[in-house]
Formats: structure tokens, sequence, C-alpha cells
């Protein structure tokens, strides 16, 4: 899988009937019985094929637990099992696995992808660190822009992996809003033009509005992996345009109106969106392509060329 693809698959429910008695002592989902090798800290259990991954894992949970514990929507940290479950790919994603409702936010462990690019192993580490240290007055949060808060976190903590998921979000707010983004490029001694389009929005799609009234049990039934791939990208950019003490303010008030979630009406007032805008507000998606994107884009674009996005 790419960069692009969901970091996650959030909040899976794992509540076995028969598993009720052993979910708060340990964790366990298929293929974790092959990880045998452990290293241990005080907040982090780590289980890997081998103890070298074990370790580094470790490492970097401990490098990144600062600088997610700093942001703005970290409460206290709690001990964490982290599964590291190998992949045949460059990059891999998070899950932050629960007991029942995942609503309830019981965590049982995280699993990480361990694929071949350590810089996105390390952006996928913080999102899911931001999770499962989510503080609960932030519980209000609808699914996505949780997501992308955490896609902040991952961002601070692995800048140069933050660049990439930024371009991948651009680029699928611009197809999505159905300009794409031109490119240019020298191959074969000649210059090749045309736009980039990245993710075509399948059948399903949710409305704007109700993706913001999605929660962690409805947030992958919208149609198809690129839609679940755009949702990030939503979410992303509107908690980026709102910002975070706005965000902050609108948990208050619904929690002050004994609200489960914060409702989408009130998301796209403070994002000076209507129910109306629809994918033309993707637009502003050219706002998140600046110029260290724009180069990670020419590097991308050399070494894989222009179909690794789709081209037109």
């Amino acid at each position: 899988m790419d960069a692009g693809r969901p970091l996650m698959r959030r909040l899976i429910v794992l509540a076995l009937a028969a598993c009720t008695a052993a979910c708060a002592a340990a964790c366990s989902a298929p293929g974790h019985e092959a990880l045998r090798a452990e290293a241990r800290s005080s907040w982090f259990t780590v289980h890997a094929l081998d103890r070298a991954t074990a370790e580094r894992v470790l490492s970097e949970c401990e490098a990144l637990a600062p600088s997610v514990l700093s942001g703005p929507t970290s409460g206290a940290p709690t001990s964490i099992e982290i599964f590291c479950v190998p992949v045949a790919a460059n990059y891999g994603e998070g899950r932050n696995l629960t007991v029942g409702d995942p609503e309830g936010r019981r965590l049982r462990c995280i699993e990480i992808d361990i694929g071949r690019d350590l810089a996105w192993e390390r952006f996928v580490i913080a999102h899911e660190l931001a999770h499962a240290w989510l503080a609960p007055e932030w519980n209000p949060l609808p699914q996505i822009l949780e997501e992308g808060l955490a896609d902040l976190a991952g961002e601070r903590a692995d800048p140069q992996a933050g660049v990439c998921r930024r371009l991948f979000h651009g680029l699928r707010l611009v197809t999505w809003a159905g300009i794409g983004w031109p490119y240019q490029i020298e191959r074969n001694g000649k210059q090749e033009l045309g736009m980039l389009r990245m993710g075509r929005a399948e059948s399903g799609l949710p409305t704007l509005a109700a993706m913001l009234e999605l929660d962690g049990t409805s947030y992958h039934d919208v149609g198809g992996e690129q839609n679940e791939n755009l949702l990030y990208a939503v979410g992303y950019a509107l908690a980026e345009q709102i910002g975070v003490p706005k965000l902050r303010e609108l948990c208050a008030r619904a929690l002050a109106e004994g609200l489960p979630q914060i409702p989408a009406d009130w998301v796209l007032d403070a994002a000076q969106l209507t129910r109306e805008s629809g994918s033309l507000w993707a637009l502003s998606g050219q706002r998140l392509i600046g110029e260290p994107e724009e180069r990670m884009l020419q590097q991308c674009l050399r070494d894989e060329g222009p179909f690794r996005f789709g081209k037109e």
C-alpha cells in the first residue's frame, strides 16, 4: 500500500464473547501468536517477530511519546501493548484495537504494520498514540476530525512523512473538486505536462455534512477504500482550517449540552461552510501543497512516474 491509504482501521471491534474475561489482561488477534519477541518499558510492551524489531519500535515509541503528550489533545498516558505486524510493503497502517463499542474507547492494544519506510512508521506510531491518549474532553470530536488531529500529531513527530501525507491529502481534495493538480517533469529528454488525479470518489461517498456525522462504528462503511482515503484528507484539512482552540470550544459546548458528538452544522459553521458547500470546498486542498509538498511531488514523479498517482 502507499502512504495515501488510511493509516489505520480505526477502533476495530474485537469483542468476541469468549474473550470477555481475557480482554482486560491481554490483546489477542490473528497473527499475534507469532510475535514472540518482546521489549518493554514503563509505558510500552512491544511484541514483534524478532528482538531487533521489538527494540527498535520500543525506542521509537519512547522517543515519540513526549511529542504526542505535549500535543493539545492528549490526556494522561496509559500503558499500551503494541503488536508489530510485518507487511510486504513500503508503507503500513496502524490500528487501535478496542473492546466492545468503539465509542467507549476501551483500548486493548495497538497494531503497527512494519513496512520498509521507517519515517512513515514513526508517523503511524505517533498517529496511533494520539488516538490512544486522547483526553476525555475531546471525545465529542467527529471521527474525521479526530483523524485529522492525529495526522497533525504524526506530522509533528516526523515532518518528512508529514509532508508526504499532506501532499496526498491535497491531491485527493483537488481531485474531488474536479480539477486535479498540474505537473511538469522531464522524462527521456522531453518535457511532459499533465494533470494528476488521485483517488477518484466512488459510489456511496457521504456528503460533507454526513462525513461529519460518522463515528467510530460507521467510519469505514463509506463505499470503498478511495472514499475512506478522502475522509482522512477532509478531516485533516478541516481540523487545520478550524484550529485546535475552536475545536476545543466545540467539544466543551457539546459536553455541556449532553451531546455525544459535535453536530455537523457546528463544524460547518466554524469552517464558514454550509451543507451545500460539498466538493467545491475541496478546492482549498490547494493550500496544502506548498513548496515542501511540491518538492516531494517532483521526487515521486522522478522516482515512480505520473502513474504513481494517476494522470490525465
